[in-house]
């Protein structure tokens, strides 16, 4: 589901959904060793333009 998610953030550039996919992404920070954790959390910065706090 976070990846369908990412798929339409990066295709929408929608304000509102940034503001869903930014905290999102803050939450997979404590699981950030994991590859698909850390894939995800890439992919946010990429469409948010904003870091996520580790």
């Amino acid at each position: 589901m976070a990846n369908e998610a990412m798929d339409l953030a990066e295709h929408l550039q929608s304000a509102r959904l940034n503001q869903r996919v930014h905290p999102m992404a803050g939450e997979l920070s404590m699981v950030c060793n994991t590859p698909y954790a850390r894939q995800l959390i890439e992919r946010s910065v990429l469409v948010t333009g904003k870091a996520v706090a580790q």
